[in-house]
C-alpha cells in the first residue's frame, strides 16, 4: 500500500535556515548551506519526549491544557493518521522558532505509542513567547497536505486571533481552522494527483501503442504474400 507521500507531489517546501523557497525538499539548501547535521549542532543537547503538550516553563494554566488538549483531540479523531504537538516556551535572543521546531520535531523521542511511521504525520505548533512568533512543522507524510506555504497562509487567516486572544486561544482556533480545511486541501491534492497520473498514462499508452502509419504497410505486405501463396496453389 503506497503512502500519501509516495503518490502526492510534495508541497512548496521552505529552508528552516533561511527561509528560501525550495522546489523539492534537499539534504542542503542551494542558498544558504543549512543541513540537518548543522541543525543538530546548533542545539547539542537531549531533546525532551515529543508529546501532545510541551510546557517546561509551566506557562500554561490547568484550563488552558484542557482546551488545547480537546481540540487537538478533535483533530485527531477525525484524521487518525494525524498526531499534534503543542509546544511553549521562550527561545533565546537569535535563536529561531522554525529551526528550532525543526530540530525538536526530528530529534524528540517517541513517547509510547508513537512510532516512526506516526512521526511522518506528525504536525508540530511551536509559540516562541520571547520573539511572539508562532511556528509549525509537519513530518514528511503531511509535507504534501500542509506544505509551508498552506500553513503560512493558513497562521495569517488566524492572526487576529492570536493578536487579541493570546497565543492559547490563537492556537486552538488554527488546530480547529485545519480540521475544517483538511477535507477540502486533500479532495485537491487528489485531484491533482489523478490528473498528474491520467496525464503519465496516456503518455505512457502512447509509447506503448505502435505507429499506425508503420504498422499498416508491413499489414499490406503479409495480405499480399498470403495472396500470391494462395495463387501458387
Amino acid at each position: 500500500m503506497f503512502e500519501p507521500e509516495d503518490i502526492f507531489n510534495p508541497g512548496r517546501f521552505h529552508c528552516p535556515g533561511c527561509h528560501a523557497t525550495l522546489n523539492k525538499p534537499s539534504n542542503r539548501c542551494p542558498h544558504c548551506g543549512f543541513t540537518a547535521e548543522k541543525c543538530i549542532a546548533r542545539f547539542p543537547f537531549e531533546p525532551p519526549p515529543l508529546r501532545r503538550l510541551m510546557d517546561p516553563d509551566n506557562s500554561l494554566q490547568t484550563y488552558q491544557k484542557k482546551r488545547l488538549s480537546k481540540s487537538i483531540a478533535r483533530l485527531e479523531k477525525a484524521f487518525p493518521q494525524i498526531t499534534v504537538s503543542f509546544c511553549s516556551l521562550y527561545l533565546p535572543d537569535g535563536v529561531d522558532g522554525r529551526q528550532f521546531g525543526y530540530w525538536l520535531l526530528n530529534r524528540c523521542k517517541p513517547t509510547s505509542g508513537l512510532d516512526a511511521k506516526n512521526r511522518l504525520h506528525h504536525l508540530l505548533i511551536l509559540v516562541d513567547r520571547n520573539h511572539k512568533t508562532v511556528s509549525t512543522s509537519v513530518g514528511y507524510g503531511l509535507d504534501c497536505f500542509l506544505d509551508d506555504m498552506t500553513l503560512y497562509q493558513t497562521l495569517q487567516q488566524c492572526r487576529e486571533h492570536f493578536i487579541h486572544k493570546g497565543f492559547v486561544e490563537g492556537s486552538i482556533h488554527w488546530i480547529d481552522h485545519i480540521r475544517k480545511e483538511l477535507p477540502s486541501i486533500h479532495e485537491k491534492a487528489q485531484a491533482d494527483w489523478k490528473r498528474r497520473y491520467k496525464k503519465r498514462h496516456l503518455h505512457a499508452k502512447r509509447l506503448d501503442t505502435p505507429d499506425l502509419e508503420k504498422v499498416q504497410p508491413l499489414d499490406r505486405i503479409s495480405t499480399s504474400r498470403r495472396r500470391s501463396f494462395a495463387s501458387n496453389s
